[in-house]
């Protein structure tokens, strides 16, 4: 009985140490620019490595959200940090319906004009262990079959960005408004937690 309540004491104590932290991550974020808190790329990074062992649906959501959010206002640190969940926790445990969001992330990034995603999901195929069979998409078959290195990528990158700069558009739709000046955001997953 003590055993059972000292570990649902210390269970407890962490979650909300983890709550602290998550809802200071989301402070410092709504107080900067869009992708210029230190403490949330530091929230990005930690999510990028937790969900690959403990995956959690709503985390995984909250993640991706800011990420996208980020990428929107040309700040694409949360969005690598994506790319490598994708890349690293498939290779770990493969699930069909992450595989394909990682595609369709991939696809978006290459229309931005940028080859991060298919980078990390050229690494993904290359070293993954499970052997089953997968169906890529066309557009990213296609653009695997330019690359043969790692060098190839940067090539392919400054190829794409080149031709979007031809066209004058740039590589992700620029919003002009500041985080300073928008309303304040908590996150949904902090919102939900801290009433424990």
């Amino acid at each position: 009985m003590f055993r059972w309540l000292v570990t649902k004491w210390f269970l407890n104590q962490i979650k909300n140490v983890v709550i602290y932290f998550i809802y200071f991550f989301y402070s410092d974020r709504t107080s900067c620019d869009f992708g210029e808190s230190k403490e949330m790329n530091t929230l990005f990074r930690f999510w990028s490595h937790y969900l690959r062992s403990s995956f959690n649906t709503e985390m995984y959501e909250e993640f991706k959200s800011l990420a996208i959010e980020d990428a929107e206002h040309n700040q694409r640190y949360g969005l690598e940090c994506l790319f490598r969940f994708f890349s690293y926790g498939l290779e770990q445990s493969f699930n069909k319906e992450l595989l394909d969001e990682f595609q369709s992330f991939v696809v978006k990034d290459l229309d931005a004009h940028y080859c991060y995603g298919l980078e990390k999901f050229w690494a993904f195929l290359k070293y993954r262990k499970d052997t089953r069979s997968i169906d890529i998409l066309p557009t990213i078959s296609e653009y695997l079959a330019k690359v043969t290195c790692l060098e190839d990528f940067k090539s392919l990158e400054t190829k794409l960005q080149g031709d979007s700069m031809k066209q004058n558009r740039l590589p992700y739709p620029a919003k002009s408004v500041s985080r300073r000046t928008r309303k304040r955001r908590t996150g949904s997953w902090v919102v939900k937690h801290t009433a424990i």
